[in-house]
């Protein structure tokens, strides 16, 4: 199919006029003064390809989704998702979006005191932090929990404290990262503690998108084992787990660039949650049960869709018109589906 042809094809069904497609891939979403506010010493703008996974199946849902990507393996996405599709397609849920403020506290005179007195200061630490979650409250979100850990020994012992934010349909960094900075000093009186780092963190391991997949064996061929082996490995050994969590995130990265989200932040925060057990594991799970290759993937994924690029990047708003204009829930289950697929494009032959 040639270009214009697929340009129609991603437009069917979305309500986004062809022109309006055109024209935005025409300026590749971002001119040379956009991209001299976007950061220091820029001299231009670097393209990458642009393209659609069309008709995904979601929950029973057909989702077409943008993928910006320079990887030569699209064809074996498209590929492993007409295998899942016949199959019935994808399930797919997301948790809340929760992110992580971290207030750490050192020099702690009296850790046992400290966090008794965190802790009954409660309610009136997350209402301070409410005050400069503004934005967030106003869609419905804000701060809904406080924890306090202790890190370190006897000799050197710290507390970080965590502020738990609900940041709705944002991906959130700036505002939490605000909250982390207007905490700060309160923690530190109450703790009687020396202030020391406030920053979001991006092991965001409360804001979870999980996809699976059933295909019958018949359906698949040795394309099971391979997968199944490809599980068995890299749940004992770090090294091949990250070239199988690297297929994962080529789909995730693929969407989420497209979409105009932080993919640096992604893949710190996936490659972390893959440490969780008592090794480095994988992102994805392949299984044989009951006559049907079964997929799994779980990944923080800390999406947003409103803020951010999305104000100046023209083409990531176009991404999330051509998906039917998804909460970030939503864009989340469809981004764990494709770095499902992902996986299953890297047990597929080469010849396809």
């Amino acid at each position: 199919m040639a270009v214009v042809g697929r340009q129609r094809q991603a437009v069917e069904g979305s309500g986004v006029p062809l022109t309006d497609l055109e024209e935005a891939l025409e300026s590749s979403g971002l001119d040379r003064a956009a991209a001299d506010a976007f950061i220091e010493n820029a001299l231009g703008v670097y393209a990458l390809p642009y393209a659609i996974l069309p008709n995904v199946l979601v929950a029973g849902r057909a989702v077409s989704i943008p993928l910006v990507t320079d990887s030569p393996d699209v064809g074996r996405l498209t590929a492993a998702a007409s295998i899942v599709d016949r199959a019935g397609g994808l399930e797919a849920e997301a948790t809340e979006a929760a992110m992580i403020a971290q207030v750490q506290l050192t020099e702690v005179a009296d850790v046992a005191a400290a966090r008794r007195a965190i802790e009954a200061a409660r309610e009136e630490l997350l209402r301070a932090a409410d005050e400069v979650l503004g934005p967030l409250v106003a869609r419905g979100g804000g701060a809904r929990d406080l924890e306090v850990r202790v890190l370190g020994g006897p000799d050197d012992a710290m507390l970080v404290v965590h502020v738990i934010i609900d940041c709705v349909e944002a991906m959130g960094a700036n505002l939490v990262n605000k909250a982390a900075e207007a905490l700060g000093a309160p923690l530190a009186r109450l703790a009687n503690a020396r202030l020391g780092l406030r920053i979001l963190s991006n092991l965001c391991d409360r804001r979870l998108a999980r996809a699976s997949c059933r295909v019958p064996l018949d359906h698949v061929g040795d394309i099971a084992g391979r997968l199944v082996a490809h599980t068995e490995l890299a749940r004992l050994d770090p090294h091949h787990a990250a070239s199988f969590n690297k297929a994962v995130m080529d789909g995730v990265d693929a969407v989420v660039i497209a979409t105009g989200n932080d993919w640096r932040a992604v893949h710190a925060g996936a490659h972390a949650y893959a440490t969780r057990g008592d090794r480095y594991g994988p992102l994805a799970t392949f299984e044989v049960e009951a006559g049907a290759l079964v997929g799994r993937v779980e990944v923080p994924l800390a999406l947003g869709t409103v803020g951010g690029t999305l104000r100046a990047h023209r083409l990531a708003r176009m991404s999330l018109r051509l998906m039917g204009s998804p909460g970030a829930r939503e864009l989340a289950k469809a981004t764990a589906c494709v770095g499902l697929l992902s996986a299953v494009a890297f047990g597929l032959p080469r010849e396809l």
